[in-house]
């Protein structure tokens, strides 16, 4: 299933070509050094040059922890702690929604990531509306997608978001991500602390970016050719469900460079620990806590 949705999404690429690289200039693609050595403070790692990325293997106790089943069972029960105690907010907020906008209160978007090896993965994940109904539909290209915008588009000049007093609440402390809490405990299909998976148009322009960052048309750096190379690799090793909190929630923000965001990924996956785990878990719920989430 994987493998052949990467190779249909391929196939679009190749027929889309024209479009996605005429547009990709639109597209902030740069790595700069200043945001790599913050990156790397904030998430207190010794520096390296992303040169020597592609020499670095996976560390054997990196992949351990990753697959210890202690590790599913801890997150789990943070996850039902976490969903019990926030399940009067939510229904708060998705009947506000309801009564703003009318129903669905809920809806899910299609989610996850690209592997060379294993394909692309596809899941659904729920969230509280807080958007137009359709408004996934009114972006044309991958670009337009918020990890490739970078969050740019300030919140209330995005049209797509509903009108509201408490729809800023909501996005900003990411309540409408709540639901994914129960997914986590019921179904298992996500993961409480790990990476953030990406829309299935966010997956579109990975793909195309991979498989293109040697094309002279895209004017990629050094850098960010080698982040795209071995990104699906990393992605092949450790097979990764979508995540509620993430290096972006912890360490960064919606203005992060989409290839600061994948460089952030892949050191998480580098250094993956109880300890690392640990200090995501806690920076992104200091941040939520203090509305420092969606606009």
């Amino acid at each position: 299933m994987g493998r052949e949705l990467l190779a249909e999404i391929r196939r679009q690429n190749e027929t889309d070509y024209q479009k996605l690289v005429g547009s990709v200039m639109s597209v902030d693609l740069k790595v700069p050094t200043e945001d790599v050595t913050n990156l790397f403070e904030l998430m207190n790692i010794s520096p390296i040059e992303i040169g020597e990325l592609p020499d670095i293997k996976v560390p054997t106790e990196s992949l351990d922890w990753l697959s210890d089943p202690r590790r599913r069972r801890l997150q789990v029960v943070f996850a039902a702690t976490m969903a019990h105690l926030t399940k009067p907010i939510a229904t708060v907020a998705r009947n506000y929604i309801e009564k703003k906008d009318g129903p669905p209160a809920r809806f899910s978007l299609e989610v996850g990531f690209f592997g060379e090896e294993t394909g692309v993965s596809k899941i659904a994940i729920r969230k509280i509306r807080t958007m137009n109904l359709g408004a996934e539909g009114e972006l044309k290209t991958p670009w337009e997608e918020s990890s490739f915008k970078g969050g740019d588009l300030p919140f209330s000049e995005d049209s797509r978001i509903l009108e509201g007093k408490l729809v800023p609440i909501i996005r900003k402390m990411s309540l409408d991500e709540v639901d994914q809490l129960w997914q986590i405990v019921k179904t298992r299909e996500m993961d409480l602390v790990g990476l953030r998976a990406y829309t299935m148009k966010e997956v579109k322009g990975n793909v195309f970016l991979h498989d293109f960052r040697d094309d002279p048309n895209l004017g990629l750096s050094p850098e960010a050719k080698i982040i795209l190379e071995i990104y699906p690799s990393v992605i092949d090793k450790y097979q990764p469900r979508p995540s509620v909190m993430t290096t972006l929630n912890a360490y960064m923000s919606k203005d992060t460079r989409h290839m600061i965001r994948m460089l952030g990924d892949i050191l998480y996956l580098l250094q993956a620990s109880p300890r690392v785990d640990w200090m995501i878990f806690l920076n992104s719920f200091s941040k939520r806590a203090r509305g420092v989430g969606n606009r």
